[in-house]
């Protein structure tokens, strides 16, 4: 199989939570993909770890980050098992202070008891403080988009219930049209 490389560029939701959050508070991305954001993280000199199912995905991301002695690490995790969200939050919720999670489009890859199981895990990464940034795909568009990030639609009430459930408080929440790029012609919601 072709080895997947991180991208050059971070995500939205990167730059979102970089402009918002103090740069010292270590960053957690759950669903990491190829590491991207977690790489952009660390090359600023935030501590970050990725984690996700497939460690193809980030295995040249990890790479990268040993070769350049950047603060980030990279581990695996089923969130369909609920024993590996568990000993994944476990083993994250052994580094004290807060942090900050991120889930880009984790909540749109996932079933629902994928979706709990994360969800487990964020309160067992957040014990000592921090915040929870989630962005899902809330509206097909022309499909495109969905696509390309092999996500599925998923309502906003529905996932905002589920963060309660878990015990989250949101404070915030944003419904964000992607602009076109040359990608789509509709125009797709992301929260």
């Amino acid at each position: 199989s072709r080895r997947r490389v991180p991208g050059e560029e971070p995500s939205d939701l990167a730059r979102f939570v970089a402009a918002r959050e103090d740069s010292t508070i270590p960053v957690v991305d759950l669903g990491c993909g190829t590491g991207t954001d977690v790489l952009w993280f660390a090359r600023a000199g935030t501590p970050a770890t990725g984690v996700d199912f497939a460690h193809r995905a980030f295995d040249a991301a990890d790479e990268q980050a040993r070769a350049e002695g950047l603060p980030a690490r990279f581990l695996t995790c089923n969130f369909l098992e609920a024993r590996s969200a568990i000993a994944t939050g476990g083993l994250l919720g052994l580094d004290r202070g807060p942090r900050v999670v991120l889930a880009r489009h984790l909540a749109d890859n996932v079933d629902r008891r994928g979706r709990r199981n994360a969800w487990r895990t964020a309160r067992m990464v957040l014990g000592d403080g921090g915040r929870l940034y989630v962005e899902f795909l809330a509206q097909r568009g022309d499909g495109r988009l969905a696509r390309r990030e092999k996500a599925t639609v998923r309502r906003p009430a529905m996932v905002a219930r589920e963060l309660r459930a878990a015990g989250a408080r949101i404070v915030e929440r944003e419904v964000v049209r992607v602009p076109n790029r040359g990608r789509t012609s509709g125009p797709p919601t992301k929260i």
